[in-house]
């Protein structure tokens, strides 16, 4: 898609847009809410949050992730978010969940009590 724009720095937060896409991305943030606030507001439609980890149960949480098996040889911190949590946070900036999906394997974190699940869902922006 040779109309597709992709930004490395602020200036894609100076207009709207149809459809923002974060994936992989937010659980790596130390100030996620701050970042899912402004990618809200940049969105005149659609929000697009996947690639996810949440856990159900119990409090979200930071980890840490080694993913040596697929050939990084390097350590870093991630959150997996309550569910409950998350989506109270986005029904505070006005989103409303449209569809939840699955989106691939989960993973168990070594003395915690719930498997992580990786989910994606699917915003309705411009409800405030």
């Amino acid at each position: 898609m040779p109309s597709v724009i992709f930004y490395e720095d602020e200036k894609c937060f100076d207009r709207k847009y149809d459809l923002v896409i974060a994936s992989g991305s937010l659980q790596y943030l130390e100030d996620w809410q701050s970042v899912c606030e402004r990618l809200a507001s940049v969105s005149g439609s659609y929000l697009y949050i996947t690639r996810f980890p949440m856990i159900q149960n119990i409090p979200s949480f930071v980890f840490v992730q080694r993913p040596y098996s697929l050939g990084h040889n390097t350590e870093f911190l991630g959150w997996a978010f309550n569910r409950k949590d998350f989506l109270s946070f986005i029904n505070k900036l006005g989103l409303r969940v449209l569809r939840e999906f699955m989106t691939m394997e989960g993973f168990q974190v070594v003395g915690v009590s719930e498997q992580v699940e990786y989910r994606g869902f699917l915003l309705s922006a411009g409800f405030k």
